[in-house]
């Protein structure tokens, strides 16, 4: 049953007579969608249909236990909404996606978007990807590691400590927390949980992230707002302000057969332009986006790395990453004092270093492993970046034993002749890692990641 302050106030952002079929949806079944992972070669799963504002983007004809398929693990797809897959429809729009830009996203996990804008951006640029509550960022890191890119920075800071980054971003994503009206379908707790008081609270909070954040954005910088709800406090009411501080709402070209419902609002002699999701139009559960333009600029600011958590590692005692990396040149290594060591891509390496070292980042790049003298224990996350070299021991594994590595069970092959490390894979993509010993395995797959009912 819906709450019932929901429906009196009646603030869904449409005419009164969609009202009835708008309600009637939110006791229909939700669609199933996944995005594949461009750098791992996913495809078309069979039966499935394209998200029409997302080439990689597909509906499936039913849902699938997503535990038990191994490529999803591997990182080959993530499970996504349809809806929110339009912040890339927006990110093309509005961004020169072939530079090297600056990146964040404030509210980031688990990680759809994340991973979403890490498919869209060049090489070389950078993503920041926060997540203020460190119970969700360890779903955020794990979903980042396997997609597989290493040009991204995972912080665990608020708003306030964000806002020192003045002039930082070419782009801003913030995807707010708020009161879930828009998931009300798919998720039943959600319309326990929700309440008018929420609704204030959710509105204090987002305005407060917002202003916090607005600084950091670059002039002519794009900040993108999202939330998962229905009713104007927390969505338009939210940005109006900002017309009046020099911002430019984006419109954007959105076809009809969409179904996207394009709202105008005038404020201030200037209109900004929303764009909602509702799921008697479309195949997707309810969503808000807008972006704005920023018009003016910020004095930027002077990034430095005193005590740095991550010290450069010199070539001369980086030899020993040679059988761990393919092209050893494409990165520049940084170590830590627990002996943790990264690859930073080399061209924006000293520009991720010191951003991270501001915000004092959780991880940097691709962490690769922990150094024990002149070896290394191997990282979860460089197994799933596919950036090995071909010499290195590999073990690709057949479907029931590549679920019983992700159990962080015993698996059935014999061990070969070379002892040592392995890196475990399935259908060629890397999972994680084993270590041949003379009469067994060990299985290094992360504890915290294992699967644990099947």
């Amino acid at each position: 049953m819906l709450p019932a302050d929901f429906l009196q106030q009646a603030d869904f952002g449409l005419p009164a007579p969609a009202h009835e079929a708008f309600l009637a949806s939110l006791e229909g079944a939700s669609p199933t969608s996944i995005r594949l992972n461009p750098f791992k070669m996913g495809e078309k799963p069979e039966g499935a249909t394209p998200v029409a504002w997302e080439s990689q983007g597909y509906y499936l004809p039913s849902r699938l236990s997503f535990t038990t398929e191994a490529d999803f693990w591997a990182g080959k797809y993530y499970v996504q909404e349809a809806s929110s897959m339009f912040v890339g429809e927006i990110l093309r729009q509005t961004l020169p996606l072939e530079e090297d830009l600056t990146v964040l996203d404030m509210c980031a996990a688990p990680g759809g978007k994340s991973t979403h804008i890490l498919s869209l951006l060049s090489p070389d640029s950078i993503l920041v990807s926060n997540e203020v509550f460190r119970t969700r960022a360890y779903i955020l890191s794990e979903n980042i590691a396997r997609w597989g890119q290493g040009n991204v920075i995972l912080s665990l800071q608020n708003s306030a400590k964000m806002s020192g980054l003045t002039g930082t971003f070419d782009a801003v994503l913030v995807d707010a927390p708020c009161s879930g009206e828009g998931m009300f379908r798919k998720d039943k707790e959600a319309r326990k949980e929700w309440s008018l008081a929420n609704v204030h609270l959710c509105v204090e909070r987002q305005q407060q992230i917002l202003e916090n954040i607005a600084p950091t954005l670059k002039e002519n910088g794009v900040m993108i707002y999202s939330t998962c709800t229905f009713n104007t406090q927390e969505n338009e009411q939210n940005l109006l302000p900002y017309l009046e501080e020099g911002w430019e709402s984006i419109q954007l070209n959105v076809p009809e057969d969409w179904q996207i419902v394009c709202t105008e609002t005038a404020h201030a002699g200037k209109v900004l332009y929303s764009y909602r999701f509702y799921p008697h139009l479309l195949a997707g559960e309810g969503f808000f986006i807008s972006c704005l333009r920023k018009g003016y600029s910020e004095k930027k600011v002077k990034l430095y790395t005193k005590n740095p958590n991550l010290a450069p590692l010199p070539a001369k005692r980086a030899d020993f990453l040679r059988s761990w990396v393919g092209k050893v040149e494409d990165f520049q290594y940084y170590q830590t004092t627990q002996q943790n060591v990264y690859a930073l891509p080399a061209h924006q390496a000293e520009k991720m270093r010191a951003i991270a070292e501001y915000i004092g980042a959780w991880t940097t790049g691709y962490h690769i492993g922990t150094r024990k003298h002149d070896d290394l224990e191997p990282a979860p996350a460089w197994a799933l970046a596919g950036k090995c070299p071909e010499t290195l021991p590999t073990l690709d594994l057949p479907t029931e034993d590549a679920l019983n590595f992700l159990r962080k069970q015993d698996i059935s092959l014999p061990t070969p002749a070379t002892k040592g490390w392995h890196l475990a894979t399935y259908n060629g993509l890397g999972l994680g890692w084993l270590k041949a010993l003379p009469n067994r395995w060990n299985n290094y797959y992360p504890t915290t990641w294992r699967i644990r009912h099947l």
